[in-house]
């Protein structure tokens, strides 16, 4: 590998070796392109539920769903719906009535 101006510039022995090598890196990046269309998918995927709160679903009873105490509430926006952070991207969590500590 040679890098002349910022620019990465990588050298085969033969044309067999750069073919093999470029068809393995191209299986990795369909890999990856596929999984981010998983993810970025309007309708089922997670970030439409990490953003958007995904869709609406009922109210379970508490303790169908778990715990998690670390969970800082940044907004309240409802009786059973508030805004919290996670990994730097807002998330609405629903379905918690009257469980708001201060």
């Amino acid at each position: 590998m040679n890098v002349i101006r910022n620019q990465k510039y990588y050298l085969f022995p033969d044309s067999e070796t750069k073919d093999k090598v470029c068809r393995e890196q191209q299986k990795i990046l369909t890999e990856i392109e596929e999984l981010v269309k998983k993810v970025e998918d309007p309708k089922d995927g997670l970030l439409s539920y990490l953003t958007k709160a995904g869709p609406e679903l009922p109210l379970n009873t508490v303790g169908e769903v778990g715990c998690v105490p670390e969970l800082t509430v940044l907004q309240i926006i409802g009786d059973d719906e508030f805004v919290t952070a996670l990994n730097r991207k807002p998330v609405t969590v629903r379905g918690v009535k009257n469980r708001f500590a201060c």
